[in-house]
């Protein structure tokens, strides 16, 4: 994927006239004054403040579906849905991924042409995007265009302030957006005003003072998942307590109800998945640090079959330890032991071999190997750690694009997996850990027909 670069989200936002109300300040001494003024009835540190101790109780609850309010005024609303219609048309075309009609769970609905298999009839576009003219599949993976596929939508939504209310506690001015691929351009098109949304808590501070540093509960960063295409709504959250249990990062995820305001009307959109975005908490719960740089690759580049500098684009002036990770995993050395000794150096092989297991066993299938997206890479002193990241279509057994415990499809286009499960000493560990993730009493069939009933 090319790296998404738009107009600023902000700089649009700030040039629509009566979005922001009065708490917007001229200098900074008045930035200063105001600030204690300007937080919410509520505010505390432990709630709101930066120095907050992430409170996964309170955000991540395990016993309850709470209800988060997200309150819009009337012009941030309507500069949303004024983006979304610039980037992908319409909203409500009747038409979901890749032209294809939806129904209210994201999934084609019966009738409309879909075949015994559960593929929809290969139209030309669909041929060019999937295989050759002839309808075949590549070899290497699901084969799928990557530019195609993840460039869904040419570039992020745009950002726009929100209050935000969770129990008795009020956050203002929150940035928010939609955020995703297919999962957006889906619910947009069928006309499902369950949009997946994203939001940054001091995303505004330079316009809102008040709002510099400000966390909810310890964590600034969130992702609400619509679930497009899981009636249980379960899979993400499963997926993700797998991960964790099996000693692979991963975020925390929950249940929230959410509804939105926006002058007099409200909205109730839905129960969501809440995930913890890759930030400060988790990257100091698993890595011990946070000061390393954080990637999250997209596209060609992100196979690893060649260093793409743009597909590790980061606010970092160094980003020589994914050069140092890339030359070396394809280094075409002949002696084993020299080339595992330099490796590990750079990669966390041990991790990825846990996380290539688990997202095997739980047939996750759009992730690495098939899809060039949906991971993050973290820099920890110098040696690159894997973190699992929107799992949301796993546990689909009848899904056709599955795979195999050794992955034969998988060629040297993913490296990543096609060199480490042809050296004998990490094919003989990754079969370890399968054999240890199977003896813990994982289900792979159950699990999947649980979900899918």
């Amino acid at each position: 994927m090319r790296w998404k670069t738009r107009t600023s989200g902000l700089a649009l936002f700030a040039a629509l006239a009566g979005c922001f109300d009065s708490h917007t300040v001229d200098s900074n001494a008045e930035d200063q004054a105001s600030t204690a003024a300007s937080r919410p009835d509520g505010w505390s540190e432990e709630s709101h403040g930066k120095s907050a101790t992430p409170n996964y109780d309170s955000v991540f609850s395990e016993r309850r579906v709470r209800t988060m309010e997200i309150v819009l005024t009337d012009s941030a609303y309507d500069a949303i849905r004024a983006d979304m219609t610039s980037l992908i048309g319409a909203f409500g075309t009747g038409k979901g991924n890749m032209g294809m009609p939806l129904d209210t769970t994201g999934m084609p609905p019966r009738g409309t042409g879909m075949d015994t298999t559960g593929r929809p009839p290969l139209d030309s576009a669909m041929l060019k995007l999937l295989g050759d003219s002839a309808g075949k599949m590549p070899p290497g993976g699901v084969g799928m265009n990557q530019d195609a596929m993840v460039d869904m939508i040419p570039g992020d939504p745009i950002w726009v302030p929100a209050d935000l209310k969770l129990g008795d506690k009020t956050w203002s001015h929150v940035g928010i957006r939609f955020k995703g691929n297919s999962s957006l351009s889906g619910a947009w098109q069928s006309g499902s005003k369950k949009l997946p949304l994203r939001i940054d808590s001091d995303h505004f501070k330079d316009l809102f003072p008040a709002t510099k540093g400000q966390r909810i509960w310890g964590f600034r960063k969130l992702a609400f998942n619509n679930c497009n295409g899981d009636a249980s709504l379960m899979r993400e959250i499963l997926a993700t307590e797998v991960f964790r249990g099996f000693g692979v990062p991963s975020p925390k995820a929950a249940f929230v109800r959410v509804v939105m305001r926006h002058g007099s009307a409200l909205d109730t959109l839905g129960v969501y998945t809440m995930v913890e975005i890759p930030d400060d908490p988790l990257l100091d719960s698993w890595f011990g640090s946070h000061s390393g740089n954080l990637y999250k690759p997209e596209g060609t580049g992100a196979k690893f079959a060649s260093m793409v500098d743009s597909t590790f684009s980061v606010d970092a002036s160094d980003i020589s330890d994914v050069r140092a990770m890339v030359s070396t995993l394809n280094d075409r050395t002949t002696d084993s032991v020299a080339w595992r000794n330099a490796f590990e150096k750079t990669f966390d092989v041990p991790v990825f071999l846990k996380w290539l297991a688990v997202n095997t066993a739980i047939q996750n299938w759009d992730a690495y190997g098939q899809m060039a997206h949906n991971f993050y890479l973290y820099g920890n002193r110098g040696k690159l750690g894997w973190i699992a990241w929107d799992l949301g279509l796993s546990f689909q057994s009848g899904m056709q694009m599955g795979t195999s415990v050794w992955h034969p499809s998988v060629d040297s286009t993913w490296p990543l997996i096609h060199r480490v499960l042809s050296d004998s000493k990490y094919r003989a560990a990754y079969g370890d850990q399968m054999r240890s993730l199977l003896a813990t009493g994982y289900d792979a069939a159950a699990l999947s027909a649980k979900l899918d009933g």
